[in-house]
């Protein structure tokens, strides 16, 4: 989850910092929104202990976004991404993560702790 925040907000920071970006206005809201939420979820864990259900819908939200935001760059516009604007935006990696995170959970949950360090 850390990772996942971490990765989308520097990419993002780093888009806004740089001035220009390929990317439609629709995909940079997304990817702007989902990594305010993966951001507030690993605060939220730091302050107080997060509930699976809580975990699995957060996964469950990155597939979703990413899915859409793939899916509308596929298929709704011709720019050229590069690799800082594909780390904001998701790639199919992070749908299976998410998925298989989702799976192993609601399925086997001593594969998924909910330790805080």
């Amino acid at each position: 989850m850390v990772l996942f925040a971490l990765e989308h907000l520097a990419a993002i920071v780093y888009i806004m910092a740089r001035g220009y970006t390929n990317l439609p206005a629709f995909s940079l809201v997304v990817a702007s929104i989902l990594a305010t939420i993966l951001t507030a979820t690993v605060i939220r864990h730091l302050i107080k202990r997060l509930h699976r259900r809580q975990l699995e819908l957060v996964y469950l939200l990155n597939g979703v976004m990413v899915a859409v935001n793939l899916l509308f760059l596929q298929f709704g516009t011709m720019a050229t991404i590069d690799f800082v604007e594909m780390l904001a935006v998701g790639t199919l990696f992070d749908v299976l993560v998410s998925i298989v995170l989702v799976v192993l959970s609601r399925r086997h949950s001593r594969y998924v702790k909910f330790y805080r360090s």
